[in-house]
């Protein structure tokens, strides 16, 4: 079977046009935790107390925060999109307008090394 050019050019044009073009898709970190069920003083948490959650990320344990999403309750997953490197990620859970203390961190690898930048200050002399 043989195709005809033209129809050939034009299904690549398409394919083009249409970003299915063969490209590295975005990490992202798919972040999931288990609700808590009790307080701080240890009573119940009532169905539908649980308001919201807060996914932060840093890029280091115990750095600067990064980034964060905010979640409603009951979704227990969020999506984050990251880039190179390593992550460190923690949950917190929010109570009407009680926030609680951050979940223990867990590390995340994107599996994709970093870039860096290009070097500054070149100069070349006569030697």
């Amino acid at each position: 079977m043989r195709l005809d050019p033209k129809v050939l050019a034009g299904a690549v044009v398409l394919f083009a046009l249409t970003g299915l073009a063969a490209r590295a898709a975005a990490p992202s970190a798919i972040v999931t935790w288990s609700a808590p069920t009790t307080y701080t003083d240890n009573s119940p948490i009532g169905a539908g107390e649980i308001k919201s959650y807060t996914v932060e990320w840093r890029r280091t344990a115990g750095g600067a925060v990064a980034g964060s999403v905010n979640v409603s309750a009951p979704a227990l997953t969020a999506t984050v999109p990251v880039a190179c490197g390593t992550y460190v990620f923690d949950v917190i859970a929010t109570a009407g307008a009680v926030s609680g203390a951050p979940s223990a961190s867990v590390s995340f690898d994107s599996g994709i090394g970093c870039t860096p930048n290009p070097p500054t200050g070149l100069k070349v002399s006569k030697g």
